[in-house]
């Protein structure tokens, strides 16, 4: 039996490129592994690249962080790698030091690391769509990946969708799926559903707030739009221009970057939360949202919708502004369809919120099997 089912303080390592609230999902996921993992008994100390400053929630007051850049941050990582040999790591995420130095110190002296369990939480860095940003460089990398993948005891997976579309595949007995933790919310249902949809996230191109916009611009008249994040101000102003040519201009609302409560207090009763990205491994909003007693309309193209197809959770379109209205007109005029949603959504969420797969998760991460 290992240590993490007796309760005792085994410790775990979470190792991470950056880490602060501005890099969105990833955050949340890390500290959420930490809440969760101490729960079980297993206490998780986040190791973590230099930060610009940076900081902010609970978890960061267990980060501990690399003091060097450059040539002296990869000095300092391959002391970190020797001093934690024996001590089970996870790392988040692929295109960072981190990632290079404790999967090379695997790969390179195979017998000194044989104890110390390594397990990747890939946080969509395996997907197309990142495979595709700097792609000479990762073309070049490649090899260099793919021989490290191998190297890991077990990749935990975000989503079937994750696992389905990772580049390179992961043979099933060395992959595992386990949905994102997400910290504890209060649930806020509202008595009736606004004619308004929501988009919560980074503004970045990944998120295609376009084709948000061209969906309000297809709704009725009655219907606005609250978007929720930041971005730099030249793309920010570039989509409010898009909202100007579409004329919709008038009925979106930019709230820009808010905290967890201002964020909910705009998504609570809203009719829907439309995600149209090009690329979600998992998508903390929509969980969010479901546990506030908003639907969920989601693209096909990404990963998370296969999973919000599979339990029900939400409606699933094609990546089109008509599909995309049509889908959030329905919800809104059936009811029968929208309580099946919502009581679906809702028990998926409040697993989320608690510990639900906090045991299995711990073992995982210390060293049982990918059931």
């Amino acid at each position: 039996m290992t240590e993490a089912r007796t309760g005792s303080r085994t410790a775990v390592v979470l190792a991470v490129g950056k880490f602060g609230p501005e890099i969105g999902g990833p955050y949340q996921t890390v500290s959420s592994y930490a809440r969760v993992l101490s729960e079980c008994g297993v206490k998780a100390q986040v190791l973590a690249m230099p930060s610009s400053g940076t900081s902010g929630g609970g978890c960061e007051r267990n980060c501990r962080r690399l003091p060097h850049r450059g040539l002296r941050l990869w000095w300092s990582l391959a002391g970190e790698v020797w001093k934690l040999r024996d001590a089970p790591v996870v790392i988040f995420g692929v295109w960072h030091p981190v990632f290079f130095a404790f999967g090379l110190g695997r790969r390179l002296m195979p017998r000194r690391f044989a104890s110390g369990r390594r397990v990747l939480s890939p946080t969509q860095s395996l997907t197309p769509w990142d495979w595709a940003k700097h792609r000479w460089l990762k073309r070049v990398l490649r090899p260099l990946v793919v021989r490290i993948l191998h190297s890991f005891d077990l990749v935990i997976f975000a989503t079937q969708g994750e696992m389905q579309s990772s580049t390179p595949a992961i043979v099933d007995a060395r992959s595992a799926v386990v949905y994102h933790p997400i910290a504890p919310m209060k649930a806020h249902p509202a008595d009736a559903a606004a004619k308004r949809i929501v988009s919560v996230g980074r503004i970045v191109e990944q998120k295609d707030i376009r084709l948000f916009l061209e969906t309000i611009a297809g709704l009725p008249p009655d219907w606005s739009a609250d978007v929720v994040g930041s971005g730099t101000d030249r793309y920010v102003c570039e989509l409010m221009e898009v909202a100007r040519d579409l004329g919709c201009e008038d009925r979106v609302r930019w709230h820009g970057w808010l905290s967890r409560d201002e964020t909910h207090e705009v998504v609570v009763g809203a009719g829907a939360l439309v995600v149209t990205s090009w690329a979600e491994n998992y998508s903390h909003a929509s969980v969010e949202a479901m546990m506030l007693g908003v639907p969920v309309v989601m693209v096909s193209r990404v990963a998370a919708a296969v999973d919000l197809a599979r339990f029900d959770l939400g409606v699933v379109t094609p990546p089109t502004p008509e599909a995309l209205v049509q889908a959030v007109l329905r919800v809104d005029a059936d009811s029968k369809l929208r309580a099946r949603l919502l009581q679906n959504a809702r028990a998926f969420a409040v697993d989320r919120m608690g510990s639900a797969d906090g045991p299995r998760l711990a073992e995982l991460v210390v060293g049982g099997v990918a059931s």
